[in-house]
């Protein structure tokens, strides 16, 4: 059984439609809990020889996030190198509440951590997970000002809940993640409309009259569709959009 609060964001979370209002949503769960930034990840290359290896969605203040990107600090972020080289699921503690418990981070990573306590993040929690699609590592980093002892007190009370909420939530996050990933321009709502019939099934004059549009109107939607998927027939476009959750 839900928490009422729970099921007021998850009522929302099945209504965002962009990016933006997926950040602005997550952002206004977590901060409930007294956590102030989050990053969703999608690490596409485990080398981590550039930018182009990783796919973001974050809170980050700008000015923290452009010093992490300008810095290459994506080699000291420990919770990214957990991800790129380790089969993990089970969520883990990081931070600079928690390093001395952490038996395998390295000096420049304990440095991360005195950067990322010198703007207010003290503890933090990385929720990893996986993609359906090519088994690409993806996940969470959560992050509060909350001493060792109050983060502690919070995961006991409400962990359960922060990562069922993050773990619903990660279907809309792999679609924006692989949208910008694959530098894929995202589907409009009018062709998520047609796939989506497409997939179920009905035959192209059923889907022009349940969506009330001209059969021409169709085929240009599934058209740009098509395109923006790279697909070559309207069977790919909805395996791809299915297997990147678009659909």
């Amino acid at each position: 059984m839900f928490s009422p609060t729970l099921e007021e964001y998850l009522v929302k979370l099945d209504a965002v439609s962009t990016t933006e209002e997926l950040t602005q949503l997550i952002e206004a769960f977590l901060h409930q809990f007294d956590i102030s930034m989050f990053s969703a990840i999608l690490v596409k290359n485990a080398a981590l020889t550039s930018e182009e290896d990783i796919a973001w969605i974050n809170n980050a203040p700008e000015a923290h996030f452009e010093e992490y990107q300008a810095t290459n600090r994506i080699n000291d972020d420990y919770g990214v190198r957990k991800h790129a080289s380790e089969n993990i699921i089970t969520p883990y503690l990081i931070g600079k509440e928690f390093v001395s418990e952490t038996p395998d981070i390295l000096p420049n990573e304990v440095d991360f951590y005195d950067l990322n306590d010198s703007v207010g993040f003290k503890s933090g929690l990385v929720i990893p997970l996986k993609t359906p699609v090519d088994d690409l590592p993806t996940g969470f980093s959560i992050w509060s000002d909350l001493s060792r002892e109050k983060f502690q007190t919070l995961l006991a009370s409400h962990s359960g809940e922060i990562i069922l909420f993050l773990m619903l939530a990660q279907r809309k996050v792999e679609s924006a993640l692989f949208v910008k990933a694959n530098n894929l321009q995202a589907l409009t709502d009018r062709e998520r409309d047609c796939l989506g019939l497409i997939a179920n099934g009905l035959r192209p004059e059923v889907i022009g009259d349940e969506l009330g549009i001209a059969t021409v109107t169709l085929n240009y939607h599934i058209g740009t569709a098509r395109k923006k998927l790279s697909a070559a027939t309207n069977a790919e476009a909805v395996a791809k959009a299915i297997s990147y959750g678009l659909l």
